[in-house]
């Protein structure tokens, strides 16, 4: 689980968080109650994930 949890917070760091969200529900899918980490870090890759959305809807916003 650490080095599924491992992967996950590596690819996030490099923007890859497709990749990153499936090493963190494996890791929490081999050690669901040892692996609080890759949930944080789930709960931390959907505020990326919101905030680029946000972030996409006002550039498209600003360009009309």
């Amino acid at each position: 689980a650490d080095a599924y949890s491992n992967l996950g917070y590596f690819l996030m760091q490099d923007g890859d968080w497709v990749g990153a969200r499936a090493y963190f529900e494996k890791a929490i899918a081999v050690s669901p109650h040892y692996h609080e980490l890759a949930q944080e870090n789930l709960k931390v890759l959907s505020r990326l994930e919101d905030a680029a959305v946000r972030r996409d809807a006002l550039g498209a916003k600003s360009t009309h």
